[in-house]
């Protein structure tokens, strides 16, 4: 990420982009580090092993007792604490029914385009480094596949906005 706002600035200099090319240039700049990562980790060949463990196991939580009974109010008493929570449950509604499904639709979704990007997705590329270890030729054209299958959609995306009447 750093490396990609460093070229967009650098490159950028005295030049007035529009979005569209600033984007365009970001997602070129993050394919050729995916494809020099891709490449480097192939030719060495890295390997990847699943060490998340189960995803959707549940916490366990212990009942807290009583240990909350020396909770500071900072001067509220505890009736005008609830009062106060009572008036402000309608602003509290409004808020979540307005920004926090979005919050946390937009969470949910980068957290699993991350997940598949920097887990599933490498880990199935770096399954070919047994092939690839040691052979440039390899090493090239997987890289070169996966760099393309993994940000072709992104650029998609990119080019059908912009170019959508």
């Amino acid at each position: 990420m750093s490396l990609t706002i460093l070229f967009v600035w650098l490159f950028g200099l005295g030049n007035h982009h529009t979005l569209f090319q600033n984007t365009f240039t970001s997602t070129w700049i993050i394919s050729t580090i995916l494809f020099q990562f891709l490449f480097f980790g192939l030719y060495k060949g890295f390997k990847m092993k699943e060490d998340l463990g189960k995803v959707v196991e549940m916490p366990k939580f212990e009942s807290v007792g009583s240990e909350l009974s020396g909770f500071v109010t900072d001067g509220i008493s505890e009736i005008e604490a609830v009062f106060i929570f009572i008036l402000l449950i309608p602003v509290i509604i409004a808020f979540i029914i307005n920004f926090a499904v979005f919050f946390w639709a937009a969470i949910l979704i980068f957290i699993a385009v991350f997940y598949w990007i920097f887990y599933r997705a490498i880990k199935f590329s770096f399954k070919q480094s047994l092939v690839c270890k040691g052979n440039i030729v390899k090493s090239v054209l997987y890289s070169l596949v996966f760099t393309i299958i993994y940000t072709s959609w992104f650029f998609t995306i990119i080019l059908g906005v912009h170019y959508w009447k």
